[in-house]
């Protein structure tokens, strides 16, 4: 789910506009809402017969939150076995405070919901940390386009790529960059009625 905002004077406003930061007391709020949002757009995609995998983008401080965790795992959508929930935490947060990280990630993992962590480039302290289950690496883009010619993106991509083989792990956007529910699904049957060559 793409949250989005729309300004009646400045048109659409894109997330970094109004997220508050880390401290503000309306980020628990708005994640709650993201939480709820995601969680009614997938249950339509399960109920409609088409199961899909979500992520849903989480700030660190509401992951300290044990009750947060369970809250939005109680609403998974039933029957959403064949689908797969994802949270993506910024690798900067784990750099933070990776015990708790690894605490949220396992807590997750017994819903059977994985972590993925972003902007590995950006922070790999926790990197070494046993026992951390994570289901996916993203890497921005600006770190691997030229890093053939660039000895610090090439040894940034290798320190990356030693993690993600050691965790059998990697990631990227296959289809689009994250859409607001009628999009993708447009999208998607546009891709399913198009006959495979």
């Amino acid at each position: 789910a793409l949250v989005r905002m729309r300004h009646p004077t400045w048109g659409v406003v894109p997330p970094a506009s109004f997220i508050p930061g880390d401290g503000d007391p309306q980020l628990r709020a708005l994640s709650e809402f993201v939480v709820g949002r995601a969680m009614a757009d997938w249950a339509a995609f399960v109920r409609g017969g088409s199961p899909i995998e979500m992520t849903i983008h989480l700030p660190m401080s509401v992951l300290e939150d044990t009750d947060f965790i369970d809250r939005m795992c109680l609403q998974l959508p039933i029957g959403f076995a064949p689908a797969r929930l994802t949270v993506e935490i910024s690798s900067v947060d784990v750099g933070r405070n990776p015990e708790l990280a690894r605490r949220a990630a396992k807590q997750l993992e017994t819903y059977n919901v994985g972590i993925s962590i972003d902007d590995v480039a950006a922070e790999a302290s926790w990197a070494d940390i046993d026992d951390f289950p994570i289901a996916e690496l993203q890497v921005d883009r600006s770190f691997v386009l030229g890093c053939a010619n660039d000895q610090y993106k090439r040894a940034v991509c290798s320190m990356i790529l030693k993690i993600a083989e050691r965790l059998s792990l990697g990631q990227g956007f296959l289809f689009a960059k994250p859409l607001e529910m009628h999009k993708f699904a447009r999208t998607m049957l546009r891709r399913r009625s198009v006959p495979a060559k």
